[in-house]
């Protein structure tokens, strides 16, 4: 529940989670009832809060949050109010407006202290305090200094996003950090992909964090690769893998894997025709000849696909040409499809 997310992601998805939990309104028995006419003092000091109703949709959802964070259903119930209040106020996207020069990010703080926080690169709480005036959740408010603005750090992971695509062929993710205030950028092997930042005579902006998304078995290389098999026949297998990625397009692929005239496995459609889209492998992927039967083996050993059965994948499109050193793209022309998910053959 304390996951970093970007400004984006994370606001996005609270409002969300508002959405779907106030179809019902607020939840009832949070407000205290007003003190009616000549009450004593004793019956005004201490009301009795009206029962949470077990059927309301919100106290059924903020029953897993409130399990999640290991706080009452009446804590976790105001805290999913103070959400919906927040996004009806559209106090973020205010702050975003017009305080654009210093606005560094926002996100909703779960623990230690549940908060509302925002960061800003000049001024304080005197600047936000205009914003919040009259508003329930005036008090979860936090303000903190950051060093960069949410408009640089954008810049930034543009710029980053422009030396990957420079150096060719690599898989990498980049996002902000609201919180730690700055970019990082996932790649297959750091010092690997340092190196050739450097050798490149190029710069990463100085809000850029760099680290590998596998740091304990980093691949070799940053790039994919392709390797030949012999095939029944004699004829050559051409066998494409991708480089190193921890991001997968998730689409499903249906067909019957084949083997086509010129040496490349292609997803031929149901009725077992030629054609079809050439699969791009995973690095650690290798192909298994034993007599008439091909078969493709994934990093652990295991069969995932083999010639002439049915196949299916996770994945998409590649689009244009794979930047793969050694493909043979006159012999095996797309379209491509760059292999997602896969499950091990039965």
């Amino acid at each position: 529940m304390n996951k970093k997310m970007s400004f984006h992601s994370l606001f996005l998805a609270a409002l969300s989670i508002v959405a779907l939990l106030f179809l019902a309104a607020c939840a009832p028995g949070l407000v205290e009832p007003a003190a009616e006419p000549g009450a004593s003092a004793e019956a005004t000091a201490a009301p009795s809060p009206t029962p949470l109703d077990p059927d309301d949709p919100l106290v059924e959802d903020s029953r897993f949050y409130a399990e999640e964070m290991g706080i009452s259903l009446e804590e976790a119930v105001e805290r999913m109010n103070m959400q919906q209040a927040l996004s009806e106020s559209r106090f973020v996207e205010a702050v975003m407006a017009n305080e654009a020069d210093t606005f560094a990010g926002f996100w909703i703080q779960h623990e230690p202290t549940y908060a509302f926080v925002v960061a800003l690169t000049e001024g304080g709480e005197e600047t936000i305090r205009p914003y919040v005036e009259g508003e329930p959740f005036a008090d979860l408010v936090e303000v903190r200094t950051h060093r960069y603005t949410h408009a640089e750090l954008e810049a930034a992971q543009q710029e980053t996003m422009e030396i990957v695509q420079a150096l060719g062929g690599l898989s990498a993710g980049a996002g902000i950090d609201v919180q730690e205030n700055q970019v990082y950028l996932e790649v297959a092997n750091r010092e690997l992909f340092l190196e050739e930042v450097e050798a490149a005579g190029l710069t990463l902006p100085e809000q850029v964090v760099v680290r590998s998304f596998a740091p304990d078995t980093p691949p070799e290389q940053l790039r994919g690769g392709v390797e030949t098999y012999t095939g029944p026949q004699g004829e050559t297998i051409y066998f494409p893998m991708q480089g190193a990625t921890n991001i997968h397009m998730e689409a499903l692929i249906m067909g019957t894997l084949a083997l086509d005239e010129q040496g490349c496995l292609r997803v031929a459609g149901p009725d077992g025709t030629d054609g079809g889209d050439l699969i791009i492998w995973h690095q650690g992927f290798s192909v298994e000849v034993e007599g008439e039967t091909i078969t493709v083996l994934n990093d652990e050993g295991l069969p995932v696909a083999r010639v002439g059965e049915p196949f299916e994948a996770g994945g998409g499109s590649g689009g244009a040409a794979p930047e793969i050193p050694g493909m043979p793209i006159e012999a095996c022309p797309g379209p491509y499809w760059i292999l997602g998910s896969i499950e091990p053959l039965e």
